[in-house]
């Protein structure tokens, strides 16, 4: 299992659904999230699955008695290409602003990130924009 922490705007958390789902198709593994901001995802053809508190836990001491790291170092668009070579049950934090993270599987997420228009809550305002720029 591949845990990604959600923080930020939408753009940031689009990254990270992206760095975590590569690693995951990879892997062959389940993606889940811990959201500690507002999930912003929600209009997308995805799967959202969020994390238990006990996994985020068992991962977290898992990865820090590996001594892997998952933070993005200061500067949010430099590429750890290690990353990529994760293993599974590995917990993501960070901002992973790179598309060298999740590049060869640019066509599923194109087909993933497409919006839900059918969905209550967000789905409802996502069709409101959708008549606007229609119109």
């Amino acid at each position: 299992m591949i845990i990604t922490r959600l923080t930020g705007g939408l753009g940031n958390q689009l990254f990270q659904y992206a760095t975590g789902r590569r690693l995951a198709h990879k892997l062959g593994v389940d993606l889940k999230f811990d959201a500690l901001d507002h999930c912003r995802l929600n209009d997308f053809n995805i799967r959202i699955d969020f994390a238990a508190p006990e996994e985020i836990k068992q991962l977290s001491d898992k990865n820090a008695a590996l001594g892997i790291e998952r933070v993005v170092p200061e500067a949010a668009t430099s590429f750890m290409p290690e990353v990529l070579d994760y293993p599974d049950d590995v917990y993501l934090r960070g901002g992973w602003q790179c598309e060298k993270y999740f590049a060869d599987i640019a066509d599923i997420l194109r087909r993933e990130l497409t919006l839900n228009i059918g969905t209550t809550g967000g789905g409802k305002k996502s069709s409101e924009w959708l008549a606007k720029i229609r119109a």
